[in-house]
């Protein structure tokens, strides 16, 4: 039923008194109490205003929704109908999951007003405890439990199809609201749009990008098809940070005003979206006395709660209605447990790879569409802003692209550890050449900054022409024609620098010559740059003379590792705190096909520990008594599990580079634990003169300077059991004692072996020498006579 036109009226603080006065449920609510009202307009959403009504006998809050989008004014016009799906979805929502979810006390249509529980201080939006740096220990367990809750008891898993479409089409009428979210997440920020904005000019080129990135273009396609099409779940339809109000010990979600019947994944997608947001503006509310490294931890970790505490809830309430009246999977189809177990690993597995798709896609719009957040809006300093957004947008980009290389099962190191991985490799800034090149040719804008970008132009040139760069450990040598295509590359760049900045003919001639001839070779080239950029080549020989030092790497220093002695054992302890290292930091991209988790009984783990931990994986078996596999938990006899299925995968997640297997690496490498624990611990900013390749990042002990693994290993990554408190250099002393245990685990049985074997030789010799003495005592003192006269 369409509601009233003329009966709507926008009510301002003095006419919502009057308003109340004539509502009986609003009075009652107050205590009937409506001397000295305070009321507050608190509205700082996009939408709608919202006023605070504090009484002395009670309080609310109401909300009033307008005929257009108020951050923008009535030139962009909305129906106010979205009051009447926010309060069914409030009920809906709240009768599943009370505990956070604010109660509606009164819902005017004509007016397009809700009245609901007001949540008192110290309730704050969650997004502003975010930039405050507050920890919410219980966030993770109450978004989790409120995300199952609500998208399986209002899905096929549970409704039979009759009463789903019934709900579908109760609300399909906020299409208006489904309309606004196609348009400013699927759409606006792949386009030219009046109503984008960014932080420009800083991010001109980053926006320029998203416009031509074709991948980027098919993979939002795909995302925009599901949204309109796919009615899994009454969803809240804008679950990110500002929709969520929190204290220590209390959740409550808000404003579900775009709710609807969509897919699961874009509520999840959302809230990781905002969180990952949240993580990357951390460095801009840094200050000298805090660098907030130690809450970026915890919202990695609350990324990781989240996804796990999700899955577990909403697989358990799968599990308990099995057999009920859903209608998704009929028990008399799926009638074995390991059908039913491939089942739910399909479906959690395709909802995971959703909610990171949905999760980039949110990410990107809120850099460089309509509505931004605070946690970047807040940052005053507009190139840290800018930096900020641009390794969120980086990060969104990878997520979309990539998204299907995740697993969202706990295989030892669980999905949204994958994320945290992933995180972790945009953790670190860009190299500070980098960083300055990026800067001075923003700032340039179209028009300008001509001599700045002909030193870039210069700088990257004559890199070209002079260095050769190594991508990774994984790959081994990277082949000429590797080189020749990254050399190819910065040729092109450098042209097209040279052609914005009018740089000389002649300049672009030759670079277009070179790189017509391609393999004719690199000295005729570097000859002709000597020539004619003069100083620039000067500097460009310092820079190769630097990088033919690097060449094979700084040597490592040896460490005094305690393993060494002839007579020592490895530490324990730091074996058990390395496989966490491992596990959490390591494992989403390298494998350790050669090693079993029954290596780890009696080594690390108790027996009991171990089975736990194998039990956490899925493994694939078979063929059964009727020749399918089927997928089983892992138990002891399992190798470790492969972060992925092929090398292709693997190549594909970490942009060609292959992570080398880590069980045997301290043997496979020169100087092995010393090297290995130098690389982890050796990343720096690269010294003046050394350029190092997008994607590349310096640490002077890998050969080559350049390398594709960023820095990993960053104080407070992991929380040890034992408190041992996980600074870089413990973390990397720990992993690399596991792995060099990995790569021996007989030592301590060689060495007990070897000492048994010289205890018992050393016998053996004193047995020996005695017995010669014995035997020859007699035979060396005898005195032979010699009868001369006979």
């Amino acid at each position: 039923m369409a509601a009233a036109a003329d009966a709507f009226r926008a009510l301002d603080e003095a006419s919502l008194v009057e308003y109340i006065k004539a509502t009986p449920a609003l009075r009652a609510q107050l205590g009937e109490q409506l001397e000295g009202l305070a009321i507050k307009e608190v509205g700082d959403g996009n939408l709608n205003f919202v006023y605070i009504v504090a009484g002395p006998a009670g309080s609310l809050v109401i909300k009033q929704a307008i005929p257009y989008v108020r951050c923008i004014g009535t030139s962009w016009p909305l129906t106010k109908e979205r009051a009447y799906f926010e309060s069914l979805a409030l009920k809906e929502h709240g009768s599943l999951c009370p505990n956070h979810v604010p109660q509606v006390y009164h819902f005017d249509r004509p007016m397009s007003l809700i009245a609901m529980r007001y949540l008192e201080p110290p309730h704050i939006i969650l997004r502003k405890g975010l930039i405050a740096g507050i920890e919410y220990p219980l966030l993770a367990q109450h978004m989790s439990d409120y995300l199952a809750r609500t998208l399986f008891f209002t899905s096929l898993l549970y409704h039979a199809t009759l009463e789903h479409r019934h709900a579908v089409a109760e609300f399909c009428g906020n299409a208006e609201l489904c309309r606004l979210t196609e348009q400013v997440v699927f759409s606006d920020p792949y386009m030219v749009s009046q109503y984008n904005r960014w932080t420009s000019p800083h991010l001109d080129h980053d926006v320029e990008a998203v416009r031509h990135d074709d991948i980027l273009k098919i993979e939002v396609a795909e995302l925009k098809s599901m949204f309109c099409e796919r009615a899994q779940a009454l969803i809240h339809g804008d679950l990110h940070t500002g929709s969520v109000m929190v204290t220590i010990d209390s959740t409550q979600v808000i404003d579900p005003e775009f709710a609807f019947y969509g897919p699961m994944g874009f509520d999840i997608g959302a809230f990781l979206g905002n969180l990952i947001l949240a993580f990357f503006s951390q460095d801009g509310h840094a200050d000298k006395d805090n660098d907030r490294t130690v809450y970026k931890q915890w919202i990695l970790r609350t990324i990781e709660e989240t996804w796990n505490l999700f899955h577990h809830n909403f697989v358990s309430l799968w599990n308990e209605n099995f057999d009920g009246h859903g209608e998704a999977y009929l028990v008399d189809i799926y009638n074995k447990t390991e059908l039913q177990l491939l089942v739910q690993k399909k479906y959690m597995t395709d909802l995971f790879h959703d909610a990171l798709g949905f999760g980039a896609a949110k990410m990107i719009r809120r850099i460089v569409g309509v509505a931004h957040v605070e946690d970047f809006e807040s940052i005053s300093d507009e190139t840290k802003r800018a930096l900020c957004e641009r390794r969120a947008l980086d990060c969104a980009k990878t997520i979309l692209k990539e998204r299907r290389n995740f697993k969202p099962v706990r295989q030892s190191m669980a999905a949204g550890r994958g994320i945290s991985q992933l995180l972790r490799k945009h953790l670190q800034f860009q190299s500070s050449e980098r960083a300055t090149m990026t800067g001075k040719l923003s700032d340039d804008g179209d028009g300008g900054g001509g001599s700045s970008r002909r030193q870039q132009w210069r700088r990257l040139w004559m890199t070209a022409a002079t260095t050769e760069e190594t991508a990774d450990d994984s790959s081994g040598s990277s082949g000429s024609s590797g080189r020749q295509q990254r050399r190819r590359w910065k040729l092109r760049t450098a042209t097209s620098w040279a052609e914005e900045a009018s740089e000389v003919p002649s300049f672009i001639s030759l670079v277009k010559h070179e790189e017509a001839i391609g393999s004719a070779g690199i000295k005729p080239l570097r000859v002709f740059a000597l020539l004619g950029v003069g100083f620039s080549g000067a500097l460009a020989f310092a820079s190769l003379a630097s990088a033919d030092e690097a060449e094979h790497g700084l040597a490592a220093p040896s460490y005094p590792w305690p393993h060494e002695g002839i007579l020592s054992s490895y530490d324990h302890a730091s074996i058990r705190r390395g496989h966490q290292v491992y596990q959490q930091v390591c494992a989403s991209c390298h494998s350790m096909s050669l090693i079993s988790f029954r290596d780890l009984v009696g080594v690390a783990y108790t027996e009991e520990e171990t089975k736990e931990m194998a039990a956490e994986i899925e493994v694939v078996d078979g063929p059964n008594d009727e020749g399918e596999m089927f997928t089983r938990p892992g138990k002891l006899s399992d190798r470790f599990p492969q972060p992925y299925t092929n090398e292709q995968a693997a190549r594909f997640a970490n942009g060609g580079a292959y992570p080398p297997d880590l069980s045997l690496i301290t043997k496979a490498r020169h100087n092995g634990q010393n090297y290995v624990f130098a690389l982890l611990t050796g990343y720096r900013d690269p010294p003046a003169g050394v350029s190092i390749r997008e994607g590349l990042h310096y640490n002077p002990y890998f050969p080559g300077g350049a390398i594709a693994m960023p820095k990993m290993l960053i104080d407070g990554a992991v929380e040890y059991e034992d408190g041992t408190p996980a600074t870089e250099a413990q973390m990397g002393k720990d992993v690399v004692t596991f792995l060099s245990w990995a790569a021996e685990p007989e030592m301590e049985e060689r060495k007990l072996m070897g000492f048994k074997w010289i205890f018992v030789l050393s016998l053996a010799l004193l047995q020996a020498a005695y017995y010669r003495r014995l035997k020859w005592s007699v035979i060396k003192s005898r005195k032979l006579v010699v009868d001369v006269v006979n």
